[in-house]
């Protein structure tokens, strides 16, 4: 396990969040690390939605015709979404009040999952 895993953890745990860090730069950087791994996730997200290995003939000519707009789409769709959404979710999170240590982590995590989909 590695110190980043432990770090992100930690700030993950609604019991916890950013409570326990002495240094605000491995906060920072740990913060950083999930936005990182949210971006990716959104990313990859999008690419398995676009790839399918099980497309007809008419289907890949549709997607030659439509490829500059689907280029478009995906151009504005990066730059709108992925960081001000991450951001925006993450911020929202660390803000919230912090659970009981009494809470198990998961149970508040099931109730977060409406509200933080990107984050869960």
């Amino acid at each position: 396990m590695t110190l980043f895993t432990l770090l992100i953890g930690t700030i993950l745990d609604p019991r916890f969040k950013k409570l326990h860090f002495e240094h605000p730069i491995a906060c920072s950087n740990a913060v950083q690390k999930i936005k990182d791994i949210m971006k990716k996730s959104l990313l990859d997200d999008r690419h398995n939605l676009e790839s399918d290995s099980d497309k007809s003939e008419s289907d890949k000519v549709s997607e030659v015709f439509w490829s500059d707009h689907h280029k478009l789409v995906h151009k504005n769709w990066k730059s709108n979404k992925s960081e001000d959404c991450i951001s925006d979710e993450l911020s929202v999170y660390l803000r919230t009040p912090v659970s009981r240590l009494k809470e198990h982590p998961l149970e508040v995590w099931d109730d977060y999952k409406q509200q933080f989909p990107q984050l869960f």
